[in-house]
Order: structure tokens, then sequence, then C-alpha cells
């Protein structure tokens, strides 16, 4: 112990450089995967239990089948809608559709009137003679009206055990039909009758309405045609309109006239035209002549010459009364003329206006006759229609065809074919195999776990650095049976001869470990005391006693060590990466191998030439204590160090199968771990461990609900968590886990899966 001693004190040199803080690894985003996944994986972990419900549903259905009581069946069917179009009532009224399809049946309506107890019960009662159990709920559930895809045909279908009664009934039901559908189509001609005859004398009253209003219209407007109406009025306007301009040129031509003849020059005209002035102003000139040459004959005195002025003198008034008269009259026979014309003007537009007033009214005096018309087209059509239909209806009242066609009478009952064995075999076997798959989805949803290393891929935020093998010898297993010494093999020229090499030498290692364990579980039964292993590194460990070389033989058989070795070996390569100084092992929850794989983690990273610690942070009670696993001391150890009541050269052993790995126990039970943990001994302790070891790796007690991971975790490079496959709860566990760590701001190195199955680490090694 004092070599050691002297040893550790050389290795713990305070004045080693502090490594540097490693960067996180980079977060996976997970992905909850496919649901055809999801099934498979359902599939492939709950096949027992399909195959058991299935198994038990096959044999309940094979047993039913068997039980089952023969049925016969046989059926009819009926043409319920000939081939042939038939005139339709619905058509007779002014707002059917015209030119569209006629109205089809309702044939889902008919096959429930078909069904319905006031049709169906008095056809059943024709067959109480014969089989008095029948009445209408005994048959209902056995019979059915289907109608046959989308043709014009219904099939009447009954079962029954007694094929004698299925025939009798169906004949029964079949002749019901037929008078069912004569009684239906005689009650539709009487209805329908009956309709034309109160619908016939109010459409005659509505045709001989209409035909009043437009001869009214035709009177009022003095037309035939709203046309040759509107041609007549415009005609009329285009002549009055010539008319009218005529006169007022006609006008214009006697106002030119009447102005003249207040002119000089048009009053000398019109005198000019008047014979007595002509005839007064010739004899004027002739005694003006006589004048003349009178005077140069006699003077001025002469009786002649006084005479012939006295007649020009009694001339002159009649020639001015004459002219003026003459004027007169012409101006007065211009103005009676311009008088008339202004009269024949006034009374030319007084008609036209009419006449425009009237064009005015024509489109609405031709959109009132036309809409009369048409109604009066209808109502005529109307009136021909119902009276036509009459007259069918008349002649088909008084026939007595059925409507209805029976095209295939019911035939002799047949035995319905039922369910074979193997078929009820298959169909349960499937039923069973689906519940079966259900269950076992609501198991695994209720389990809330993960079954596989491709379901923590695609949902856990975190690389998987390393998959460790389940093996069912260590679950159960001593404590001291799960350490594996990972000391190197001598060296072989081949993988098979290194593998071979490899379980020779742990056949040797393990051999006392299985007694050891052998003993424990007698002690548990009742039997010896467990020898326990060696108090520290510095004594060996108590002989056990041997095995036989056949049980370590079965035991190597039934437990793969190799990859189970070299699973660790692949995890500390991929530590290495990070470049890692530190870190902390734990779990979300209890009993999921933490301990075990910082055991072998620590041995791997050792057989490989690096100096390592492993520091036993577990305080708590319950917790897997490196000392059960390594058979070093419980005491002193950590938690007497942080109590100054040990130095650190006490509390660190060195392991003794290999020389690079040491050490340290938890020690005295502490009763508040969090005080400890959180101390600034603990801190300075951590820092002059990460100076003196190139890895140091401590195992904490779980994450869930206790502090103990977040105060060490925050002065290491990380944390390395470690998780098994098929653990209940675990899923929630690990979401609460990694949220915890993220708000502490710790660092998550990655993620390590414990007892994983049907998982190889080398196949050369597996094949050999």
């Amino acid at each position: 112990m004092g070599g050691i001693a002297s040893t550790m004190t050389r290795d713990l040199d305070i004045t080693s450089p502090e490594s540097p803080n490693l960067p996180s690894p980079p977060v996976i985003t997970g992905d909850p995967g496919s649901t055809v996944g999801i099934v498979l994986g359902v599939v492939r972990r709950k096949l027992w239990l399909m195959l058991a419900l299935g198994l038990a549903a096959a044999a309940v259905s094979v047993v039913k089948n068997a039980q089952v009581v023969p049925v016969y069946q046989s059926s009819f069917r009926l043409l319920v809608e000939p081939v042939r179009e038939q005139k339709n009532l619905s058509r007779l009224t002014d707002d059917a559709p015209q030119g569209g399809n006629p109205q089809e049946l309702d044939y889902t309506t008919q096959i429930e009137v078909l069904l319905s107890p006031e049709t169906l019960s008095p056809i059943l009662e024709q067959a109480t003679d014969r089989y008095p159990e029948v009445s209408y709920d005994s048959v209902i559930n056995q019979l059915a009206v289907n109608r046959l895809g989308e043709t014009k045909i219904l099939e009447v279908r009954y079962t029954h055990t007694n094929p004698e009664q299925v025939k009798a009934l169906l004949d029964v039901v079949a002749q019901g039909y037929l008078e069912y559908s004569l009684e239906s189509q005689r009650s539709q001609l009487l209805q329908g009758l009956a309709f034309v005859d109160e619908r016939l004398p109010r459409i005659q009253e509505r045709v001989n309405v209409l035909q009043q209003n437009i001869q009214t219209l035709q009177q009022s407007y003095q037309f035939l045609k709203p046309d040759d109406f509107a041609l007549g009025l415009f005609d009329q306007t285009a002549q009055i309109t010539q008319t009218r301009r005529e006169i007022q040129d006609e006008f214009i031509a006697q106002e030119s006239q009447y102005n003249a003849l207040l002119e000089q020059a048009g009053a000398s005209a019109a005198l000019r035209q008047s014979d007595a002035y002509e005839t007064l102003r010739q004899e004027y000139q002739v005694l003006r002549q006589q004048l003349a040459v009178e005077s140069a004959r006699f003077g001025p005195n002469s009786p002649t010459i006084q005479l012939i002025q006295r007649q020009q003198e009694n001339l002159a008034p009649l020639l001015f009364e004459e002219a003026e008269r003459v004027v007169q009259d012409q101006i007065a026979q211009v103005m009676t003329s311009m008088e008339t014309l202004a009269a024949r003007d006034q009374e030319l537009a007084a008609t036209e206006a009419a006449l425009q007033q009237q064009i005015r009214a024509v489109p609405g005096v031709a959109r009132s006759y036309q809409e009369l018309q048409r109604e009066l087209d209808l109502a005529a059509n109307s009136l021909i229609r119902f009276q036509e239909t009459k007259e069918v209806l008349q002649i088909q009242a008084s026939q007595n065809e059925i409507p209805w066609e029976l095209i295939t009478p019911p035939t002799e009952a047949r035995r319905k074919p039922g369910t074979s064995p193997v078929k009820a075999m298959v169909t349960g076997f499937i039923m069973g195999a689906i519940l079966g798959l259900a269950l076992g989805y609501l198991l695994e949803k209720l389990a809330n776990t993960y079954y596989t290393l491709d379901d923590l891929k695609k949902r856990v935020p975190l690389p998987i650095l390393g998959a460790i093998p389940l093996y069912p010898e260590l679950v159960d297993a001593a404590p001291e049976a799960h350490v594996v010494d990972l000391r190197s093999p001598p060296l072989a020229t081949t993988v098979a001869a290194d593998a071979d090499a490899l379980k020779a030498q742990l056949k040797t290692l393990i051999s006392p470990k299985l007694n050891n364990w052998q003993n424990y579980v007698q002690m548990e039964n009742g039997g010896g005391p467990n020898p326990g292993l060696a108090g520290n590194s510095d004594q060996t460990r108590p002989s056990a006693p041997p095995a036989t070389t056949a049980a370590a033989d079965h035991w190597l058989m039934e437990y793969d060590s190799y990859g189970f070795l070299e699973a660790f070996r692949s995890l500390h390569a991929n530590l290495e990466t990070f470049g890692l100084r530190s870190l902390v092992v734990t779990s979300a929850l209890p009993s999921e191998g933490a301990t075990t794989v910082a055991v072998h983690l620590v041995q791997a990273a050792a057989a490989m030439g690096r100096k390592v610690l492993l520091v036993d942070g577990q305080f708590r009670r319950g917790g897997t204590r490196l000392s059960s696993l390594l058979g070093i001391t419980v005491e002193p150890g950590l938690s007497d160090y942080i109590n100054e009541q040990a130095t650190l050269n006490n509390i660190t052993q060195r392991l003794s199968w290999e020389s690079n790995l040491f050490a340290i126990s938890s020690g005295t039970e502490a009763m508040d771990p969090t005080r400890l943990l959180s101390s600034s001994r603990m801190k300075e302790l951590m820092t002059r461990l990460e100076k003196n070891f190139d890895l140091v790796v401590y195992t904490m007690p779980p994450l869930m609900g206790l502090a103990d991971v977040s105060l060490v975790a925050a002065k290491t490079d990380g944390v390395l968590l470690v998780t098994s496959l098929g653990r209940r709860h675990i899923v929630n566990a690990l979401d609460r886990t990694l949220e915890r760590m993220q708000v502490a701001r710790v660092p998550m190195i990655g993620l390590v899966v414990n007892q994983v199955k049907n998982y190889a680490v080398d196949f050369y090694a597996r094949s050999a």
C-alpha cells in the first residue's frame, strides 16, 4: 500500500495544465418514424401475442362454424316498370319540365313500402293456414328486397331453415306483390282521373278569360296583330309629316304675297289683275290723251277741255276707290288663306301627337299581347293534354292488366352455402391477429418505452455513441459477476484466433466470479454466506471454490463476452473523438446499468494506455456502488475526503488487474449528498483530478428528481447518458431529463444504449 501511495503522490501533480472546455456535440433532430415502420416493429415484438389471439380466435370460429344450422333460400324477380316510356301524370301540369327525362321510380321508398307491415302483413296472413308460426316479425329479418343494379327489376329473397316453407312463402309473397301493384295502379288511375276532372274546368275558364282579354286589346287599339298595327301608325305619321311640310311651304308663300301687297309694286301687280280697275284706268288714260290733244287745239277755258277735265275729276275717285277695293280684297284673300293653312297645320300637329303617343304605347301593347297569347297557348296546350290524358286514363281504368311482371318465379329452395371450416379458421386467425396487433400497440403505448436503436435515433435528440448487447446472465447475476477484465490478450494472427485467445483468458478470470455468483444465489435461497471479494487493491481476493471447466465452458457459450467487451472498446473510441478529460455517466431511471457501463468503459480506456480514474458519486441509498462491482473498500471514500476525514492518497485505490485504472469509492454514508457535492472541497478535488488523470469518470445516481448530476456535471466536459431498451416509462423520463439538462445548461455528450437485443459488434468474430 505504501508503494501505491508514493506512486499516487507522484501522479497527483496539481501543476498540470487544465484541459480546455470542450463544446457539446451537435444536436440531432428527432423523427417519430413512419407508420409502417411502427406497425412492423409492433408485429415483430408482439408476434407471440398475435399468434396466441389468432389461434384462439381460429379455434372459436371453427367451433362456431360447426354449430351453425343449415339454412335454405330462394328468390323471385319482378319487373316493376315498363321497358318503354308511358304517359306520366307529372307532365300534365304547366310547371312540369319540358323535354326532360320522365320521373323515375323511387326504388328506395318502394322497397321500404314493400317491406312495411301495412303491405306485407296482409300478404303473410294467406300463409298462416299452412304455417301458423309465420308472422311479420318472424319473416321480416329473413326477407330481403333489392334492386338489381340500375335495372327496373326487384329481387325478393327469403331465407329459412325449412326449404318447403321458403318456396311456399315466396309464392304467396310474389302473388301478393302482383296484386299490390294492380291495386296501386288502380288507385293511381283513379287519383289521376280525379285530378284531371278537377283541373279541366279551371283550365277551360282560363282559356276563355285569356281569349276575352286578347279580343278587348285588339278592339281598343283596332288591330289584329301588333306588328301590322305598328306599321300602320308609322305610315300615317309619315303622311301627316309630309302634309304639314307642304302646308308650311304654302303658308310661307301666302305670307310673302301679303307682304308684297303692302308694298307699291305688289299693289300694282294686284291692280293689274283687276278687270274693273283696268277698265277705269284705261278710260282715265283715254281722257288724259284727249286732254292732251284738245289742249293743243284749245285753250284752258275751252269747254271741251273743261269737260274733259270734269270727266277726269269724276273718274279719278272711282279709280282710287277701285284700286283700294282691289288691294283690300287681295289682302283679305291672302289672310284668309293663311289662317286656313294655320288651322289645318294645327289639326295635323294634334293628329301627329296622337299618333306618336300610340307609337310609344306600341311596345307595351305588343308585350301585353304576346304575354296573353303565350298564356293562351300554354293554357290551350294544357287543355289538350288534360283532355287526351283523361281519355287514356279512362281506357286504362277500364282494363285489368297487372302493371308488374313476374319475370323469374320462385324456385325450389337451395341450401345456402355456409362458411367452410378452413375459411372460418383463417378468418378467425386473421381477426385474432389484428386484435393482437391492436392490443400489442396499446400495451406498447402504455409501456412508454423504446424497443430498437432506430426508435432512439429518430426520437431522441442525442447522438448514440455506443450500443451494449443484452446478456440475460448479467441481468440475473450477482453484482460482482458484472465485471469483465478488459486486459489486452496476447497477439494473434487472425481475428478468429484473437477471439479464441480472449475466451480462453476469460474462462480463467470469470470462473471464480461465476462460483461467487452461485454462492450468492445459495445465500439468497437460505444457503451459506457469500464469501465476497477483496477489501482493497493491496489485498488479494479470497479464494472461491474451484469451478469446473464444464461450468465455465457452458457460461461462455451463453455469454458471448467478445462482443460485449468490443462494444465498450467501440464506445471509448467514439468518445476519444471529443477529446474529453472528464465526464459523468448516469441514467434517467434506476437500474439501467449506468454503473456497469462506467466500469467497463474505464477498463477499455485503461487497456488502451490512458490513465483513468473512476469516482463513485452514489451517495443515495439503493444505487449500485463501485465497491460491490470492483471489490474495493467502501471506506475511506469521497464523502470522507470532502468531510476532511481522509486524504486523496487514502481514498484513491489502484485496481490490481490494470495499472492505469484507479477508483474512488463513495465512502461513509452521507445524510446530505447535495451539500457534499456542491461544496468547495468537491470542486477543488474535481479540478485536481482532471489535472492529474487522462480521463476522470464520475458515476452518479439517476437524473430524475435529483440535483446530484447537475452539480457534478457543471465542472466536467459533459454527461454520458445510459438508457435501456424496453424499459417502461423511459420515453417520458428521457424527455424530462433532457429538458432538465437544457435548463441547467449541462452539455450532453451522447447516449449509450444498454441491453440491445440481436446486436452484433464483430461479424467476423461471430462467424468464427
